[in-house]
């Protein structure tokens, strides 16, 4: 639990909150039962909750874990109050550590975003988290243009991971930035009693910066959906390729096991068998069988 306090304003800190933490919320503060026990479940939908004296906000940020090479969802919890603020997190939520560090640091800062309403801590603090989505969102898009490169250059079977991958992905991402839309309107509303006038406009910053965020989402889940189309189609190219390249064979190969099986009778009164050319005489036969089918093939533009 760390705090960093002003004349006016305090801001608690809580990384991997434990019941002993939430009962010293439940002591000190007004804050309603349920809310406290979201603060300990594991994964909460997004929402806002008005209170009378405070607001109780949960929201979820991608992050990118590169060891797994996965996007998880990360929660944070929020009270905030006229004179306080109190986020409750894991700790992988680097931009919330960053601003909570920069304002212990530099608590005029911090002062001059309260003057303005304790809304404006939050502002700051979700805009911050919220400009952590572009990182991301650019190791999408060069995972897309990578796939994309690799797409006619690298064995088929090799892509087909990497694709699933990229889908998993963009469908987190979008899981994760869908509802928080809805919660970001909405708090545009309700964070009023907590903010100084005039301070609307940082907040319709607030969501056209989601909206910019789930317009990329929207932007890679349709390169995907091609990405998938486009290797579909040419894994199906390559299978019919494949299936025409084994009929033409089959083809050429029938007659030949017919003439050979043919001659390898053992009867009396083949034709040509006596002849002393016989063997040249049939062979030369079946290489000219091969020969026009071959020709054939190729006029009708089957090879």
């Amino acid at each position: 639990m760390q705090t960093v306090t002003t004349e006016n304003f305090t801001w608690l800190n809580i990384e991997n909150p434990t019941a002993k933490d939430i009962a010293f919320l439940k002591q000190n503060y007004t804050f309603h039962d349920l809310n406290l026990e979201d603060c300990l479940s594991d994964i909460q939908r997004p929402k806002v909750d008005v209170q009378p004296d405070h607001i109780f906000i949960v929201l979820h940020f991608p992050r990118y874990f590169k060891a797994i090479k996965k996007i998880i969802a990360s929660e944070v919890d929020i009270f905030l109050g006229q004179n306080y603020m109190i986020t409750l997190h894991r700790g992988d939520l680097k931009p919330l550590n960053y601003f909570f560090n920069q304002m212990k640091k530099n608590k005029v800062e911090l002062d001059s975003l309260v003057k303005k309403g304790s809304a404006m801590v939050l502002y700051e603090l979700i805009s911050q988290m919220f400009e952590y989505c572009f990182p991301v969102i650019d190791k999408i898009s060069e995972h897309l243009n990578t796939i994309e490169s690799a797409m006619f250059k690298e064995r088929p079977s090799s892509i087909v991971p990497e694709i699933a991958r990229i889908n998993q992905e963009i469908i987190t991402f979008r899981k994760t930035i869908a509802p928080e839309r809805r919660v970001i309107l909405d708090l545009e509303d309700r964070i009023r009693p907590y903010s100084s006038a005039g301070n609307d406009l940082y907040f319709d910053d607030m969501t056209d910066l989601i909206e910019k965020i789930w317009d990329n989402l929207e932007n890679f889940r349709e390169v995907s959906e091609s990405l998938q189309r486009t290797h579909d189609s040419y894994i199906t190219y390559r299978l019919n390729e494949g299936i025409k390249i084994l009929t033409v064979f089959s083809a050429i190969l029938l007659p030949l096991t017919l003439i050979t099986g043919y001659y390898g009778m053992n009867v009396e009164g083949l034709p040509i068998a006596r002849h002393p050319l016989s063997a040249e005489l049939i062979f030369l036969s079946m290489l000219a069988i091969v020969g026009l089918l071959l020709y054939l093939f190729k006029k009708k533009d089957i090879l």
